[in-house]
């Protein structure tokens, strides 16, 4: 890690953080990630008109040179104000040693458009960095689900960085996590009869937990747009990307999230 390089990225964070309070996508009633416990989570933060760099939306590494993130995220956005922040724990500080900051070279978006009241269906993008990251113990490339009906009714986890209730004042410095459960379409098109389509060509997919941590509920808000739901038995498999959404922040409605399984052909092709 070039410390010069993410000691001013931090200080760019902080002198941003305090002139503008603006909504971000934030993990409600979450907790503390462990180091090394999201060792594929990914900070893809934007230069912003005044020259600071700020938080624009959660990614995964899916390659030592690849991070997937959600399409909105990156449309009409020029590359050279973006960076991806590896091995990140605390926003703010103070480092751990296992950070590294690095700019793309490309960016790919999915080819084809389908919007359902104007929310993008295909919202997922595959950026390509300008240097491949250097794997440590909290850097790790992720594991990508082929399939998801083997993860439908387990617990799985939501991960990021932002508010973590709807008090627009409580932006933790640490990862935060919240255990959720991956429920069946079916149980989905009750809540969102919208993306009825969507769902049963498995294009998305839901969670919900509505008992969350000590009885209240769990969820992402306004989004952490594509970050990282991970299932399976160590919570370790990539199975979806959240998506751009409006749902409110009580945690009381699904939340939707890109099928990462029904892109496995046109990753494996960007890969």
């Amino acid at each position: 890690m070039n410390v010069f390089i993410f000691t001013g990225l931090l200080i760019s964070l902080i002198a941003n953080n305090m002139a503008d309070e603006r909504e971000r996508k934030r993990i409600v009633n979450g907790q503390d990630v462990q180091l090394f416990d999201v060792p594929s989570q990914v900070a893809l933060m934007m230069r912003d008109e005044d020259g600071y760099f700020d938080k624009r939306c959660g990614a995964v590494l899916i390659a030592l040179n690849k991070i997937l993130t959600a399409a909105h995220c990156v449309k009409g956005v020029d590359l050279s104000d973006l960076r991806a922040v590896v091995g990140l724990l605390n926003y703010y500080g103070p480092l751990t040693g296992y950070e590294q900051v690095v700019p793309f070279s490309k960016s790919n978006m999915y080819e084809d458009h389908w919007v359902i009241q104007g929310m993008e269906i295909y919202d997922i993008a595959v950026l390509t960095l300008a240097t491949p990251v250097r794997p440590n113990k909290n850097v790790e490339v992720v594991k990508l689900a082929d399939e998801i009906d083997r993860y439908v009714n387990t617990s799985c986890i939501v991960s990021g960085w932002g508010y973590n209730n709807k008090s627009l004042g409580t932006h933790p410095n640490r990862l935060q996590k919240a255990i959720t459960i991956l429920i069946s379409s079916t149980d989905c098109k009750k809540f969102w009869p919208k993306f009825a389509e969507a769902l049963d060509k498995e294009l998305f997919l839901c969670v919900f937990n509505k008992n969350g941590t000590s009885g209240r509920p769990n969820s992402i808000c306004s989004g952490d747009s594509g970050g990282p739901l991970y299932c399976g038995p160590n919570k370790d498999i990539l199975v979806g990307t959240a998506v751009g959404n409006d749902v409110k922040c009580n945690g009381m409605l699904p939340q939707v999230f890109t099928n990462v399984a029904a892109y496995k052909d046109w990753l494996a092709d960007k890969l």
